[in-house]
């Protein structure tokens, strides 16, 4: 008789105990120790978002070396393991790869803070991207957060000063977004809703 071992309690799980977990056709994330299920797959609208994405940071992303993923892909921000969480998209720059340990095609988790990160919000997730992954992320300290709103056909950037994040730009329609990060990254905000 096999005997099952048994779960943490809230606020005290780390990455090794989101290993172990049996596959159950769920995504998890921890905020602070706390296990979170991720919501079901993404709808189809929110998965052309992420690609259309994909499609416009794969080029500049390439001509600096940086290394662009989309979930699901397990990013760890904290030392200790127990902040995971799975990015709609993210990007690390050339001198980092090495650094969050993601160099080879076999490897994963990405461990520590990627240089930007894109979440795009749903009805279920929204107020759980603005609120606590935006103060994960900023206290990790991603230097470039993201949201992108299909609901409003926006993006906002927020770009990490002095320790907070402050409004770099908000777009859409024709509105150009732009990086901090992927400097040749620039395109109309409605490109990325089609």
């Amino acid at each position: 008789m096999a005997v099952r071992a048994e779960r943490p309690e809230q606020g005290l799980w780390t990455y090794d105990d989101l290993l172990r977990l049996p596959d159950d056709g769920k995504r998890y994330e921890i905020i602070q120790g706390m296990l979170h299920e991720v919501a079901p797959s993404p709808l189809r609208g929110h998965q052309s978002v992420v690609f259309n994405l994909s499609l416009k940071f794969g080029p500049p992303a390439e001509k600096i070396g940086a290394m662009v993923l989309t979930a699901p892909f397990d990013v760890v921000l904290d030392a200790d393991g127990r902040v995971v969480v799975q990015p709609d998209l993210f990007v690390v720059v050339r001198d980092r790869i090495q650094e969050l340990g993601i160099a080879d095609p076999d490897s994963r988790p990405a461990v520590g803070a990627p240089d930007l990160i894109v979440e795009v919000l749903s009805a279920g997730t929204s107020e759980y991207d603005r609120k606590t992954k935006r103060e994960q992320y900023e206290r990790a300290g991603v230097r470039e957060y993201w949201l992108v709103s299909r609901d409003t056909q926006s993006i906002e950037v927020l770009v990490l000063r002095g320790g907070r994040y402050e409004q770099h730009l908000l777009a859409s329609g024709d509105e150009l977004v732009a990086s901090t990060v992927l400097p040749d990254l620039s395109f109309p905000a409605h490109e990325v809703f089609r």
